[in-house]
């Protein structure tokens, strides 16, 4: 190779000074980096929260209180409660003490849905869980989008005017055969740097699957955050005393079913916590990873271009010493 082709193949990587129409490599990548290198250090000292942005409003919405709504709200909307208050009635006479078994059940007017034991409320509970798994997975694209055009935003303010000049000149250098023959082994990693610069979609896409992959954990967590005993679990299930069979050997009191109704408003209280929590663990397992992506991503750009900016740097230096590229060139 001559002189005049290294040359010429350092044309896009040379240290000349910027122009509106031409703006080398070397220079552009040096920029870019140094604007990712701001942007990653503040993301990473603070993390963002779980927001998307909904049509009509200017600000984007946290999601955590509105989830937290919507589990309090399905819980609330058990059958579990509102059959079993049907049947326990606070102001019926002792004589009139309902007796409720598995028979009258499945005999009644209607089926009830009411708990005789602990174990009885697992099903709501794991169907509860699952709907806010649901949820989440609905608001995914929607999270990933403002968390990604989060990070572009300060990019954007890092570089300014200029953003669109770099990105020209940063999308050109991955199809130039020249880049390609200087970066070697390294020119995938940027030629991925520049497509995520460039707000690739197709990456976003892999960011989703990443967090798709975090719920499906949460999703098989659920059931170790059942609140209640479960025979299956080893120990006993508590049996209510609206039970036929506590009810025939501890012979209620008019007294004993006030309290029926305190245990039922406690037992959807622990059950409505029990769901709250196992929400926040799936939320934080959501927004720690959410946030190592993109950081990560920022953290690969910065490293990438950096070091093509060196890579070019160097070359560019020692394109100047005829001697030392006359021993790495063949003679044309």
């Amino acid at each position: 190779m001559t002189h005049a082709e290294l040359e010429k193949m350092l044309g896009n990587v040379s240290a000349a000074p910027v122009h509106d129409s031409d703006l080398p490599l070397a220079d552009a990548a040096e920029r870019v980096a140094r604007a990712y290198h701001v942007v990653y250090d503040a993301v990473r000292k603070m993390p963002p929260d779980l927001q998307v942005r909904q049509p009509g409003r200017s600000t984007p919405v946290k999601v955590i209180p509105q989830l937290e709504v919507q589990a309090i709200g399905l819980v609330s909307d058990w059958d579990s409660w509102s059959d079993t208050l049907q049947v326990i009635e606070p102001t019926r006479e002792p004589s009139m003490i309902p007796v409720i078994s598995e028979g009258f059940l499945s005999s009644g007017w209607r089926e009830l849905q009411v708990p005789l034991k602990s174990d009885d409320f697992e099903a709501p509970f794991l169907a509860t869980c699952d709907q806010m798994i649901c949820m989440i997975r609905t608001l995914l694209p929607k999270l990933i989008e403002h968390a990604v055009a989060g990070a572009n935003l300060r990019i954007q303010q890092q570089l300014g005017e200029s953003r669109e000049k770099l990105l020209k000149v940063l999308q050109a250098a991955t199809a130039d055969d020249n880049v390609r023959m200087l970066l070697g082994t390294a020119f995938p990693q940027f030629s991925r740097a520049v497509r995520l610069c460039s707000g690739d979609l197709v990456l976003n896409r892999e960011i989703e699957a990443e967090l798709q992959a975090v719920l499906d954990n949460c999703a098989s967590q659920a059931d170790a955050g059942y609140p209640l005993q479960r025979t299956r679990d080893g120990s006993h299930a508590v049996v209510y005393p609206w039970n036929e069979q506590i009810f025939n050997q501890y012979r209620l009191t008019f007294e004993t079913r006030h309290r029926h109704v305190m245990r039922i408003y406690r037992l959807r209280h622990t059950l409505t916590d029990a769901v709250l929590f196992f929400l926040k663990n799936c939320v934080h397992e959501l927004q720690s990873r959410l946030h190592s992506t993109v950081a990560g991503r920022l953290d690969f750009i910065k490293h990438t271009l950096e070091a093509t900016a060196q890579k070019a740097s160097a070359l560019n230096r020692q394109a100047g010493h005829g001697d030392f590229f006359s021993n790495l060139f063949d003679p044309a």
